[in-house]
């Protein structure tokens, strides 16, 4: 079969980054992707045990193959060939790819061989299925990702995954390590009768997902088990994945939204980071402190490392409310200051030991909500 060794580089990319770079350590068969070509149609199908991606595009040529081979390896020499056309041939053990003066021969193995069960994805069930903007999609998950835990200290793996809250036509993606939180909203629509679900999915692949879709609509159907939600299949175009939920239920993260926050700061968003950009220079890396004084039309940040010296900067902003000093985890603040795609913040709180909510009214699809530090 001839082909553009690009073509099939840019539909292996997305395998790549969502089977092996959560590479199975249980399996090592599982670092072998299928590569299938028939009826003008090219599949790559790939799974690390819990999560599946199938790419499929249209692919100009009358051969019929199919094989399974290590997926990493035949992405990075297509990747090397780059933008040219390369041969590739296929016998019951070798696969031959050959360009200019370059050839190479890998090993394959058996179908039998290949636990193909895991690439199985059930049609989609209408009645369990749901439709999102891509752009909601790819916006909510992009600003909360990186919000998770990486703790295996938690109670609960439920932390290290994002919340779907799904209610009728609203959803809300969550994701919190405990000490801060992000929500985004988003509408969404049902393909049957609305329903309120809750699912957690795993960090990863949702990230993966996020980089590849773009414009459009996704569909997310649920894999069920009795009445238990056990997987997520989401299809858009000419990919399909399926995606393992994480065991747990999710603590009751509306509880922790504060209603009734008495001090409201309004803040130019760059003006912020700057201060704390310029005084973080003095921050101990053992806890990353700067305490903040808010007081009528200035925010003060203050750091006093006893080992390198002090640091005040301060920034004006309007304010109501008590002034009083908070102490912050500075790159908290900052983690969600840089998830707000506005130019002013709305920084609200109860006082030292109350959460602190950011917002903009520029966002209102988006909360972050983060804890303040003990005082030393």
């Amino acid at each position: 079969m001839l082909v553009n060794a690009k073509i099939v580089e840019t539909a292996l990319r997305p395998i790549v980054k969502f089977v092996f770079s959560q590479s199975s350590k249980i399996l090592e068969v599982l670092n072998h992707i299928r590569f299938s070509v028939g009826n003008g149609l090219m599949e790559i199908a790939a799974s690390n045990g819990e999560n599946t991606l199938i790419v499929s595009s249209p692919l100009k040529t009358d051969e019929n193959m199919s094989f399974f081979i290590l997926g990493d390896r035949f992405y990075k020499i297509l990747k090397a060939i780059g933008d040219k056309d390369v041969q590739i041939s296929y016998d019951t053990q070798l696969v031959t790819i050959s360009a200019d003066d370059t050839i190479f021969h890998l090993q394959t193995i058996q179908p039998s061989e290949y636990p193909t069960k895991l690439l199985e994805i059930p049609n989609p069930n209408t009645e369990t299925s749901f439709v999102v903007r891509a752009e909601d999609f790819v916006k909510g998950v992009s600003k909360i990702s990186s919000f998770v835990s990486d703790s295996a200290s938690l109670p609960s793996m439920v932390f290290s995954g994002l919340l779907f809250d799904v209610d009728g036509d609203n959803l809300n993606l969550v994701a919190s390590d405990t000490i801060r939180m992000g929500i985004y909203s988003a509408k969404c629509s049902w393909l049957g009768e609305p329903q309120s679900v809750k699912f957690v999915l795993p960090a990863s692949p949702l990230e993966v997902l996020a980089e590849i879709f773009d414009t459009g609509e996704i569909q997310a159907s649920m894999i069920k088990e009795g009445d238990d939600i056990v997987a997520i299949v989401f299809r858009k175009d000419n990919m399909v994945s399926k995606i393992t939920v994480i065991n747990g239920t999710y603590p009751n993260y509306k509880g922790v939204i504060p209603s009734d926050l008495k001090n409201k700061a309004i803040i130019d968003k760059n003006a912020l980071k700057n201060i704390i950009n310029k005084i973080s220079i003095l921050v101990s890396k053992e806890n990353n402190r700067i305490d903040f004084e808010f007081t009528k039309d200035k925010l003060t940040a203050l750091v006093d490392n006893k080992l390198i010296g002090q640091g005040v900067s301060t920034v004006s902003m309007e304010y109501n409310g008590e002034d009083f000093v908070m102490g912050l985890n500075y790159l908290y603040l900052l983690d969600g200051i840089n998830s707000i795609d506005a130019s002013v913040i709305h920084w609200e709180n109860n006082g030292s030991e109350s959460v602190s909510m950011l917002s903009s009214p520029e966002e209102k699809d988006y909360l972050y909500l983060f804890m303040p530090m003990r005082r030393s």
